[in-house]
């Protein structure tokens, strides 16, 4: 499913960023959790959207005093090389390195009023700084988290109140490859989550949770204090010059009233139920505040001069939801264990925005069904087979649309005629096209997104010491929201034939194609206007299916073995490119902007990795000395080769040669290992540890040259994986 539908959670209640959904709204104090739950299909009944669900739950206070320090370093000395001649002959002379890693947490808990009230209070920090291939500063990001909780016994229940916070420093975002570093910023952000719940028991196995969440996240950008000039961008490239593309501040919140209850009760013919039920209520809201230096863009052609992008900034925009679901689930047990399940899910979602009269209106309902059947009457095998409709989140962002108060460019030929790569007044062309949000609308009948799964599972449990699961499913999303180019609509392209030589770049050989490209009319420059609807219900769903495999072996306490297989496809209409920003459902993009978008879209997603393996083992051995590893085998990831077209009205555009899948990058594999030393010092104990991150030290390719010509069947690569790497850790628990 699209990474824009994960959804994120701190101790069940919703983190997620209401304006880019797929993000979560505080970067969690890892030292601080108890538990990391990932679920990816059967969902819970409290959940209604598809993606991938991270639950992270929080330590708690404990009865008797007790605590740890922890502290890990990583140095320059500390990593190797994997830059090998072959990469160098390709152009590829660095790989991202640290220059140091400094990372630490104490932690403490314990009863402030014994048997009723106590503690967890934890404090954590990192200061890094990186060596990023090819770019010539430092680029250091430090971050200070800390989180309390208290919980209070009551006759009734248990009162919980928690909060984290995050305050993170990077003083050169957006430092990449060939970027300068003036075309970075100088980026803070600070985030804070507070909650208060309560368990109670209403009765014999009737248990009901309230609970109020809140959080906050505000991100500040600036311009770095030496300013070159405006903006600019190789537009294939993506290779940056001049100062940094925006600047600004954003601020997101959301709070979230949560009521969840259980029940267990018998039936009748002595089954068994499993009541769940519950309901949310959430609002949301984003402030955006952008600034684009001197409201200029520029963009270079083989550092030709090619475009300047006019905008409308200082500009300040609001957006605001309302959410509201209810659930209720049954799960009926027959004596057998024979298990059926049904639920319902209720959600409706509105969001608004000041100055925009488009108002996103959306109410539906979401049934699931299930059975589990026992294999053996001891239920140490089953098969389980359920089917449930979740709908997508509504992202705030959406309401930028048609807003009066978002940005807008308008983008004019560049005529360069000094040649000096600086642009003048003077030399502003004629008007090409319209880009962003000011320009567009919302469709009054665009309908909410759905994925409709189906899984079924086998589960085998040999004794206490094996855990065997194999599980497949099979999702169809449908409605899926694009941008829809109404006022430069597809009668205004002439079509035209295009003769590509293929992936060899010889003329006359096995792989020579023909396409039909579409070119412009002149006189519907700059008429562009964006309308936010559904794709075509049955033309463009998009599609996934696949296998999950785990096996378990627990040998005692010293020794377990753990297997993981995938096999998955994902396929879809997307829009060009191969990122997680273009080639992806839930991204916008430009896909149905232009007949050419089009050319060759549906294809294997960009997280689609085919087959995927792991294994793990940790092992206790003599002399208290841990031993742990983890080998991880993925398939490249699916792109597509471009085609640069040139000699159009538009200007040059780019379109794809083949669907993707048909290639994909190079398969990644890692070996990373940890070795402890623990020392038991009467009531404590030291932990000295040493992890070493992809051990064989591969320089395997994660992303490599997309574009025609005749060095693309060498397959260069343009990013590696990171050298082998070693971290030093000391760990004191008291």
């Amino acid at each position: 499913i699209s990474w824009t539908q994960t959804r994120y959670s701190i101790n069940g209640m919703d983190v997620t960023d209401p304006f880019s959904p797929g993000k979560p709204l505080i970067y969690p104090d890892f030292y601080g959790l108890s538990l990391a739950q990932h679920i990816t299909a059967g969902h819970p009944a409290a959940l209604f959207t598809p993606g991938g669900y991270f639950n992270l739950i929080t330590k708690r206070g404990t009865d008797r005093f007790q605590g740890a320090v922890s502290a890990f370093y990583i140095s320059h000395a500390l990593q190797a090389n994997n830059i090998t001649p072959e990469l160098e002959s390709e152009g590829l002379y660095e790989s991202n390195k640290f220059n140091y890693m400094l990372d630490g947490n104490v932690q403490i808990s314990g009863p402030i009023i014994p048997d009723k009230l106590t503690f967890f209070a934890s404090v954590s920090a990192f200061d890094l700084s990186r060596n990023i291939a090819e770019y010539q500063d430092e680029d250091p990001t430090s971050l200070l988290s800390g989180q309390v909780e208290l919980d209070y016994r009551l006759a009734s229940g248990l009162l919980r109140f928690f909060w984290t916070g995050q305050r993170l420093d990077h003083s050169s975002w957006g430092a990449d490859r060939d970027a300068p570093f003036s075309s970075t910023t100088q980026r803070k952000e600070h985030f804070d989550l507070f909650q208060a719940t309560w368990d109670a028991l209403l009765g014999p196995g009737h248990s009901l949770r309230a609970g109020l969440n809140y959080v906050h996240g505000q991100t500040q950008s600036d311009f770095q204090d030496d300013i070159p000039g405006p903006y600019g961008v190789d537009i294939f490239q993506r290779i940056p010059q001049g100062t940094a593309p925006w600047a600004g501040l954003e601020k997101r919140s959301s709070l979230t009233l949560q009521l969840q209850g259980e029940a267990l009760f018998s039936g009748l013919w002595k089954t068994q139920h499993r009541l769940q039920y519950g309901m949310q209520v959430q609002n949301s809201s984003a402030d955006t505040q952008t600034e684009i230096w001197e409201n200029i863009h520029l963009h270079f052609y083989e550092n030709e001069a090619l475009e300047v992008v006019r905008f409308n900034t200082p500009l300040e925009h609001q957006e605001k939801a309302w959410h509201f679901s209810f659930h209720v689930q049954d799960a009926l047990t027959f004596g057998n264990f024979l298990t059926f399940y049904a639920g319902l899910n209720l959600t409706a979602s509105k969001a608004s925005a000041p100055g925009n009269e488009n108002v996103i209106n959306w109410l539906n309902l979401a049934p699931r069904l299930g059975i589990i059947l026992p294999l053996s009457s001891s239920r140490s095998s089953a098969i389980k087979i359920s089917y449930a409709r979740y709908y997508y989140t509504l992202p705030l962002h959406f309401m930028t649309y048609g807003n009066s108060d978002t940005w807008g460019g308008m983008v004019h030929v560049w005529n360069d005629m000094n040649q000096d790569s600086q642009f003048q007044e003077n030399e502003l062309g004629n008007l090409l096209r319209r880009e962003g949000p000011l320009y567009s609308g919302i469709d009054p009948k665009v309908k909410r997104p759905a994925t409709d799964e189906i899984s079924i599972s086998y589960n085998l449990v040999f004794g206490s010491d094996w855990y065997f699961y194999l599980g497949g499913f099979y999702r169809r999303t449908h409605d899926l929201i694009r941008t829809l180019n109404t006022g430069v609509p597809f009668g205004a392209y002439d079509p035209e034939h295009y003769l590509d030589f293929g992936d060899d770049d010889i003329l006359y050989t096995h792989d020579d194609q023909i396409f039909t490209v579409f070119n412009q009319k002149t006189e519907s420059y700059g008429q562009d206007y964006f309308l936010l609807t559904n794709l075509e219900p049955d033309a463009r769903t998009s599609l996934y299916f696949g296998l999950d495999l785990n096996l378990i072996k627990k040998f005692g306490e010293k020794f377990t073995f753990m297997l993981s297989l995938t096999a998955t496809q994902a396929e879809g209409d997307t829009n060009p490119g191969n990122t997680e920003y273009e080639n992806d459902d839930g991204v916008l993009g430009t896909l149905l902007d232009n007949p050419n978008t089009l050319i060759n879209s549906r294809g294997r997603m960009r997280f689609d990795r085919a087959y995927t393996g792991r294994i793990g083992i940790d092992y206790l051995a003599p002399w208290d000395i841990r031993l742990g590893c983890v080998i991880k085998y993925y398939d490249g990831q699916p792109f597509s080769r471009q085609i640069i077209i040139e000699g159009m009205n538009q200007g040059p555009y780019y379109i794809q040669a083949h669907p993707r899948g048909k290639m994909r990058y190079e398969y990644n594999r890692t070996l990373d290992i940890r070795i402890e030393k623990m020392f038991q010092l009467k009531t404590t104990r030291l932990r000295v540890i040493l992890d070493a991150f992809n051990l064989l030290n591969r320089a395997l390719a994660t992303e490599e040259t997309p574009w025609s010509g005749p060095n693309f069947q060498a397959r260069y690569a343009l990013e590696v994986q990171s050298p082998r790497v070693l971290r030093l850790g000391l760990v004191f628990d008291f």
